[in-house]
């Protein structure tokens, strides 16, 4: 049964520090590879922090583990421009999406 996991990621040292996520080093690539996923529905929303240290990403899982696996292959994560770093299973108790 799918789960809701938070994944949170972090930057990596290949970050260029002061930039957008789309201005960073292959950012069409880490694009294509989210909507992929996105595409499947393995993702219900992500985003960057306003800060620019991360992101976070609430996806549709088994378990923690084979959700920090979905990014396994990111560009992002390959390149170390920003990776996954922790994830947590999260009960959603309100969602005025749904009644």
């Amino acid at each position: 049964m799918s789960k809701h996991i938070v994944v949170f990621s972090a930057i990596g040292k290949n970050r260029v520090l002061g930039k957008p996520p789309q201005e960073q080093p292959l950012w069409r690539d880490h694009a294509d590879f989210m909507n992929a996923l996105y595409d499947q529905g393995a993702i219900y929303l992500a985003g960057p922090w306003a800060d620019g240290s991360g992101a976070m990403v609430i996806v549709s899982a088994d378990d923690v583990q084979s959700a920090m696996e979905m990014f396994r292959d990111d560009p992002w994560a390959i390149h170390d421009i920003q990776s996954a770093v922790g994830a947590q299973e999260w009960d959603i108790l309100m969602d005025i999406r749904e009644p």
